[in-house]
């Protein structure tokens, strides 16, 4: 299965906790299998690893459903196994997103085979991959929008390199207005 395939939808989760013992969380994924079944998803058993402990998790799809059941289960299942969060990714989009309780997203960059013990890691037939939040960015024409002491980011040549904004009014008038007007001021949000 392509993860960044437009054509599909799914989640990742997990009903494992780390304060409860193996008996505790095997059953606890054993219920969340009976739901993901009972709501018709096919699922795939895949491992997670974080922190040096293995849990077990779930990618489920279910090519039936649209986006809006998509995360109206998601969120069910968040809090039915008191989840901080899963990891969803929607039809017709590239991006995979992070779905939180309150049902806010940030979304996400797959990456394969990585090493950095900060990401939580998943297992699947040999494969390993992991998701990692990306900045998301807000463009500005709007000088009201800075404050002093704030990071943007300015685009030359191609290429984004941040500033620090020391005096708004001084800085607007001589680099930044030109920047904003052709859309090439940021500020990450």
């Amino acid at each position: 299965m392509n993860l960044t395939d437009i054509g599909i939808s799914y989640i990742i989760i997990s009903a494992h906790k780390s304060e409860l013992n193996s008996d505790e969380n095997l059953k606890r994924s054993s219920k969340l299998e009976t739901i993901l079944y009972a709501k018709e998803y096919t699922i795939q058993h895949i491992r997670g690893y974080y922190n040096n402990k293995w849990e077990d998790s779930y990618l489920a799809w279910n090519e039936s459903s649209d986006n809006q059941e998509l995360k109206k289960d998601a969120l069910f299942l968040i809090n039915e196994f008191n989840q901080e969060s899963v990891i969803i990714k929607y039809k017709d989009e590239v991006l995979t997103k992070k779905l939180y309780k309150d049902g806010k997203e940030k979304p996400l960059a797959l990456n394969m085979y990585d090493s950095d013990m900060n990401n939580k890691s998943y297992v699947i037939q040999g494969l390993s991959f992991s998701f990692v939040e990306q900045k998301q960015y807000k463009m500005t024409t709007d000088k009201s929008q800075l404050k002093s002491g704030m990071i943007v980011e300015i685009c030359n040549n191609n290429q984004w390199s941040e500033k620090m904004i020391n005096d708004v009014e001084k800085e607007w008038d001589s680099m930044y207005r030109l920047f904003a007007k052709h859309n090439k001021l940021r500020f990450s949000i």
